[in-house]
């Protein structure tokens, strides 16, 4: 069997595992929202919207 052929195999096999292991994290990880909706209620953080950047720092040192 060639060199040729062997390194071509090779980089092919990796691939393949490389492509499966991201495919398998893609299917098993939650999305961010499922991920939110499994923590305990003591943990979620309301999302809030400020009008003023000056209200996030004031919020933040409470």
């Amino acid at each position: 069997m060639s060199r040729g052929l062997t390194y071509n195999k090779v980089l092919v096999t990796g691939g393949l595992f490389v492509g499966f292991g991201y495919a398998l994290i893609k299917y098993s990880a939650p999305t961010e929202e499922e991920f939110y909706m499994k923590l305990p209620p003591g943990f979620r953080k309301e999302e809030r919207v400020y009008d003023d950047p000056r209200k996030v720092i004031l919020d933040e040192k409470e």
